[in-house]
């Protein structure tokens, strides 16, 4: 599911402490499209990603195989993504609302 949940630590299995820090569970995001679908090895092309379940939050990630690129939020389903610098190929363009799970392309 999604939501909001607090987060409770036990050291004996048996006592459970009180906390403040909460976990929110999002739906995954997805990638549906790239636009253009090419650009300088230079970098620098402003890319727009659409999908869906984005968040607009400092996890916000966009990755071009392994190298990110800057990330802009437009909306749950679009964002602005700056390439960066890359050798020539074909890669996988992945969002990210955490900064470490990277979406399916």
């Amino acid at each position: 599911g999604t939501g909001n949940v607090l987060v409770q630590v036990s050291n004996d299995g048996s006592g459970i402490e009180d906390s403040t820090a909460y976990f929110d569970y999002v739906p995954d995001e997805a990638v549906s499209s790239v636009f253009p679908a090419y650009g300088s090895a230079a970098g620098t092309t402003r890319v727009t990603i659409n999908g869906q379940n984005f968040v607009n939050g400092p996890g916000l990630a966009c990755r071009f195989g392994v190298s990110l690129g800057v990330p802009d939020y437009q909306s749950s389903g679009e964002v602005h993504c700056i390439a960066p610098f890359h050798e020539p190929g074909v890669f996988e363009v992945q969002v990210s609302n955490n900064g470490l799970d990277f979406s399916p392309s």
